[in-house]
């Protein structure tokens, strides 16, 4: 992947669903008026798994979530969603920089314990506003600032295993 690309990448996590469920409307419609727009504004471009060239869909999130410079997870509303919720862990794990939004402000009881004292921006799901996409274009712009200063306290561990026959 070219690196130029790679570093104005803002990798979306949402519940998808089937196309044409209410879900997937949804999905889309946030991502289309209130996620898409913020991130042109701030200079990112706006990619979810649905849009990445892959036979099999993991590989290609596994990999974003690990290398994308900003991960954007619109958690939607509770019960939250089994998946979005193991993607925003394996983005916690790396230490990079992820933007929470939700419908609603979240109730911290309702959270998982890791995303309890995280912020999470609320918007309107069924009609986002001029308001939700400034409020999530200065939130984006403040992560810009501290995407390259910030550094866990604890270090990660990187390494390859070879998938080749060890004879």
């Amino acid at each position: 992947m070219n690196e130029e690309v790679s570093k104005r990448q803002a990798f979306v996590i949402q519940h998808v669903g089937a196309t044409g469920s209410n879900v997937r409307v949804r999905a889309d419609r946030v991502m289309e008026r209130l996620i898409k727009p913020a991130c042109r504004e701030t200079g990112y471009e706006a990619v979810r798994a649905d849009q990445l060239p892959a036979e099999l869909i993991v590989e290609p999130i596994v990999s974003a979530l690990a290398t994308s410079p900003l991960v954007i997870a619109d958690l939607g509303r509770a019960p939250w969603n089994d998946n979005v919720l193991m993607e925003v862990g394996f983005r916690l794990a790396t230490g990079r920089p992820i933007v929470f939004l939700a419908d609603t402000e979240p109730v911290a009881e309702e959270l998982p314990l890791h995303l309890q004292n995280r912020r999470i921006l609320a918007f309107d799901a069924a009609e986002p506003t001029a308001n939700d996409i400034a409020d999530l274009c200065e939130y984006l712009t403040h992560q810009q600032r501290e995407m390259y200063g910030w550094r866990s306290h604890y270090p990660i561990l990187e390494f390859t295993v070879p998938l080749r026959d060890p004879n």
